[in-house]
């Protein structure tokens, strides 16, 4: 018992002080009464982000030490001031054009206000996290993917071209059927989510020929910590949205869905230090089937209505589907070997 809970602190000890904490902040300032929609939060963001954790693993399996620590301190308070607190309301003020102090002040003492002009401001939001989770799914099918990557790599460079080309048609497909006062706002928001992830490819990619050339080993890096907060962004706008059908207190949506953030990133190091992805083979690509099935729904979502429990389960149920065929997998090579 005493190895169980060792082996739990190592991995989740941070993340149970910090949901303490911030327990002990809204009972104090919001009353006991806010504790359950609270938890109802840091439950739905769990549940709502496994799949993210799966995403995330994939780049933090690849960076060291020291970077994987930025993820879980640094990388912390971005998710939760940052990506689940500031930029929605740097968002609003852009979309609506109203200065940062008004949306403060609509996000503090007219909380139904500030859900409304979120909600507003949804497809500018869903235009550039679509589109950049789309990118990331179209180069892993156009250059990882064995099917179509050994086709592809016999003629060199055509897979990043490919999926630009890909990703300017569906843009184009949702610019087409979106409303013509939604229309420039939505591709601008889509070619920036484009441009923002071939900008963070490059780097990496100029930084990893950096490294070999140097006869090192590139071992993540600010590019790629960036790029997970990118990541984390891209996956999180929806769960604060839907987060308003709970509770309008902008403060107990961050303290609730940043609780749960925490433990979605603990739950992401407790993948990478267990090699999680390695013995389960199907996992990578039931994490980019996850991210194909977000960026779909949340581009889908400027042209209709797509409810919130779909966008929150479909990429948990594509991570659980391939997790049980990878078992089932390892199974059957088990057998074979015996």
């Amino acid at each position: 018992m005493k190895v169980v809970l060792s082996r739990f602190f190592a991995l989740f000890g941070f993340s149970f002080i910090t949901t303490l904490v911030l327990v002990a902040i809204v009972a104090g300032t919001l009353g006991v009464s806010a504790l359950l929609p609270m938890l109802t939060l840091v439950a739905l963001e769990i549940t709502f982000s496994l799949d993210n954790a799966v995403v995330n693993a994939q780049v933090l399996q690849h960076m060291s030490d020291f970077w994987q620590r930025m993820f879980m301190t640094v990388g912390i308070i971005i998710a939760v001031f940052g990506m689940r607190l500031v930029l929605p309301i740097v968002v609003v003020g852009i979309s609506a054009n109203i200065d940062l102090g008004h949306v403060i002040s609509i996000a503090l003492h007219d909380p139904k206000q500030y859900a409304a002009d979120l909600n507003a401001a949804h497809p500018i939001i869903a235009g550039f996290g679509g589109m950049f989770l789309l990118m990331i799914f179209l180069e892993y099918v156009f250059t990882d993917w064995p099917p179509l990557a050994n086709v592809l790599k016999k003629v060199h460079g055509v897979q990043r071209p490919l999926a630009i080309m890909v990703g300017a048609l569906a843009l184009l497909a949702v610019f087409i059927n979106v409303t013509p006062t939604q229309q420039r706002s939505v591709a601008i928001a889509g070619i920036c989510g484009v441009a923002s992830f071939l900008v963070v490819r490059l780097l990496s990619d100029w930084a990893l020929h950096r490294h070999i050339a140097a006869g090192t080993m590139a071992k993540g890096g600010i590019i790629m910590f960036l790029y997970l907060e990118m990541l984390d962004a891209s996956f999180s706008f929806d769960g604060v949205i839907g987060a308003f059908a709970i509770t309008s207190n902008v403060i107990l949506i961050a303290a609730g869905l940043g609780a749960g953030a925490v433990w979605v990133r603990s739950i992401t190091i407790s993948l990478v230090h267990h090699g999680t992805l390695q013995r389960y083979p199907y996992l990578e690509l039931g994490a980019h089937l996850a991210i194909a099935s977000l960026a779909t729904i949340l581009l889908t979502s400027i042209v209709i209505d797509v409810p919130d429990l779909l966008s929150g389960t479909l990429g948990l149920f594509i991570i659980v589907s391939s997790f049980l065929a990878s078992v089932w997998q390892n199974r059957r090579t088990a057998k074979a070997a015996a």
